[in-house]
């Protein structure tokens, strides 16, 4: 296998190279099939460069510059330092593809002893390099996805002719053919196994036939829609002459109408989480230098802005929706997405309702951790088909929101409790905030007890029992114990005003437990959603949690005990 790619890209240098004048705002709007659902290029080109480099831009190149360059001209991306991987001291590198070629063949018996075993039992540095093994394959594809194009098939002929004398008169010892020689097989060898891997190359399906998708290879070897495989040769040749009039026509026999597809290019351009991001930032810097200044005249200002945050964020999950087709929560990404618009939303409207300018600071503190806690899960996001059990739109629409409406009321409690403890300590008046934990706990045992019985129900529905003591399950009545026990403690005064607010502001580590730490375990029926390499995070943040609400408990106990 290594040698018949060291034999392509011997023989990749022959191609042109494009004159990077081609205008790609329509190219990056074709539909691609891709992880089971048609997109439009740009998104193919941003999930595959991030997957091979970790980064939205390179060499000066966005994802749909980076793309058009490594389909029509391979010979140039040959040298792009593209493949992210880190060394013995764990710092960055980039392998070009011809770089990575070496390595990969120098490694090659350790690959193919890591090919069967279990990723749990590989080390950081053989997961590493069975990952960079992994995008080699994958680029690999892509290189070959126009190579169809560019040489005639006439030439191929030749070329095969040429070769079947070579080898009349030498045989097959490539080593002892002279360098003509060797550049003839090359050619020749790598047309054929071009045309041999077309069957498996099924990355980069951009070819409608009735119901099906095919690469560029596979319809031409197919004859499926031989007026968009023209179009598509059409194309590599203007780019790679940088003929802008002769690409414009190419790709109007292409182009499509589609809204959706419009859309998500839009979406991706957009960045809206960040946005989100962003203006809850801004909303605590304005809210601090309100106090800085000791004056109310930013208030309004600033709860206009944490509004602003909330508003990009519920387009953000919108938009999503409209592009996928489906109720807004399908992965954990997504979930983290619309607990962060629950917490900021909730936040917001009791600023308004109570006049509580600390509020916004709350508000604006939840969207901001929330939405960089989202971004550790970004990179799994590809917006794709959901796994068959999910995909399920009324259990969607209803379960899936229901519980997660109630992590984000928990958590929406746990945070006004903290804010409790902290009034205390000030010696503020707490009424007002204890009938707010309060509400938002009954809130949150109606949402969650609702979502679990309705999960209940949709595990009898999908795998015919009501309840399996599943890790996921456990985490919900696990949710669910906690507040009752709070609540029903509180009520007959087995627990006083402050056990009932520590014990709400603990909840934020049941939560993060039943949201992410059972994932972690990878065992039930609930097999999708599973995370690795975030136990030392959900670790650390219960520690800090505990240490936090204790010292914030104990303050005030020291300060009367000092005075």
């Amino acid at each position: 296998m290594i040698r018949a790619l060291f034999l392509i890209l011997l023989f990749f240098p022959h191609f042109a190279y494009a004159k990077d004048t081609i205008n790609l705002s329509e190219w990056k709007t074709l539909p691609i099939l891709h992880e089971g659902r048609v997109k439009p290029l740009d998104s193919f080109a941003r999930i595959y460069l991030k997957t091979f480099s970790q980064r939205e831009n390179i060499d000066s190149f966005n994802a749909t510059e980076w793309l058009a360059q490594t389909v029509f001209t391979p010979a140039k991306a040959l040298q792009t330092p593209l493949f992210k991987s880190r060394d013995g001291a764990g710092k960055a590198r980039y392998f070009s593809y011809e770089e990575l070629a070496v390595y990969i063949q120098t490694h090659q018996k350790e690959i193919e002893n890591l090919v069967g075993k279990n990723a749990e039992d590989r080390s950081l540095a053989q997961t590493e390099l069975m990952t960079l093994y992994e995008n080699f394959i994958l680029y690999t594809q892509l290189l070959r996805t126009t190579t169809l194009f560019l040489t005639p098939e006439e030439n191929q002929k030749d070329l095969h002719y040429k070769l079947q004398k070579i080898i009349l008169k030498k045989g097959n010892d490539f080593d002892a053919y002279t360098p003509e020689e060797k550049e003839i097989a090359a050619q020749a060898y790598s047309f054929q196994i071009l045309k041999d891997s077309a069957k498996n190359n099924v990355l980069f399906r951009v070819i409608p036939d009735e119901n099906s998708w095919f690469s560029p290879w596979a319809a031409k070897r197919g004859n499926f829609n031989p007026d968009a495989v023209q179009a598509w040769g059409a194309m590599a040749k203007a780019y790679q002459s940088g003929n802008q009039e002769e690409w414009n026509q190419a790709i109007g026999g292409l182009k499509t109408n589609s809204l959706k597809l419009k859309t998500e290019v839009i979406f991706n351009i957009l960045s809206l989480q960040h946005i989100a991001a962003l203006l809850y930032g801004l909303a605590i810097f304005c809210f601090i230098l309100s106090h800085f200044y000791k004056t109310r005249f930013f208030e309004k200002p600033t709860l206009a802005v944490l509004t602003g945050g909330v508003i990009a964020n519920f387009i953000h999950i919108a938009l999503r929706v409209y592009i996928l087709g489906r109720p807004p929560i399908g992965t954990l990404y997504e979930s983290v997405l619309f607990v962060a618009l629950v917490c900021a939303a909730g936040y917001a409207f009791l600023a308004w309702r109570q006049q509580n300018a600390n509020h916004i600071l709350l508000g604006a503190i939840s969207g901001l951790l929330l939405l960089l806690t989202a971004q550790a899960f970004a990179g799994n996001d590809t917006m794709g088909t959901l796994v068959a059990v999910l995909n399920t739109d009324f259990w969607l629409m209803t379960h899936v929101i229901c519980i997660t409406l109630g992590y984000g009321t928990c958590l929406l409690a746990s945070v006004t409790a903290h804010y409790y403890l902290i009034q205390k300590i000030r010696n503020k008046d707490t009424k007002e905030i204890f009938t707010t934990i309060k509400t938002l706990s009954i809130f949150s045992l109606l949402l969650v007890t609702v979502g679990t019985i309705l999960g209940g129900l949709w595990a009898d529905q999908s795998w015919g029992r009501f309840w399996g003591w599943d890790p996921k399950e456990n985490g919900a009545l696990l949710i669910v114990l906690w507040l009752i026990w709070g609540l029903h403690g509180h009520l007959t005064q087995h627990l006083n005003r402050m056990g009932f607010v520590i014990g709400m502001a603990l909840l934020s580590i049941i939560v993060v437990l039943a949201w992410f730490g059972v994932n972690l375990l990878s065992i039930g029926l609930h097999s999708y959603g599973f995370i690795s390499g975030v136990a030392w995070g959900i670790a650390l943040f219960c520690v800090f949690e505990m240490a936090l609400i204790g010292a914030l408990w104990l303050l005030p106990k020291w300060k009367k005990h000092e005075n």
